[in-house]
């Protein structure tokens, strides 16, 4: 586990210097959703709870769309108006309110689980 530790803490914060420079935001953007997914599964590994597990499937879900959209950006950048998130350029729809709806209904039934 030390070794994994270690080899995800270098990959983030030296890994994103070994691409041209163009891309280096995007490849620290990767690489810091690509440690993030790395540690919850980690965890889930040790953890056994449903609840856990949505929560984790959110958290992954969105890791994984940080990755597809860098990645897209990297091999066809698109135009990004100031103040607007990089996904949401690219699929024209609020994203951050298909997560929300998701995590209230994450805290719904995480409430309804704590009162049994």
């Amino acid at each position: 586990m030390t070794l994994f530790l270690l080899a995800l803490g270098v990959s983030l914060h030296y890994g994103w210097a070994l691409v041209p420079v163009e891309h280096q935001a995007q490849a620290w953007n990767i690489l810091g959703a690509a440690v993030r997914v790395s540690l919850l599964v980690a965890l889930l590994l040790r953890i056994r709870s449903k609840f856990a597990y949505l929560v984790a499937a959110w958290w992954i879900a969105e890791e994984l769309l940080v990755i597809g959209c860098s990645a897209l950006y990297i091999l066809a950048p698109w135009e990004i108006p100031p103040g607007q998130a990089q996904c949401y350029a690219i699929f024209h729809y609020d994203l951050g309110k298909a997560g929300a709806l998701v995590i209230t209904v994450l805290l719904a039934l995480i409430a309804v689980r704590s009162d049994r």
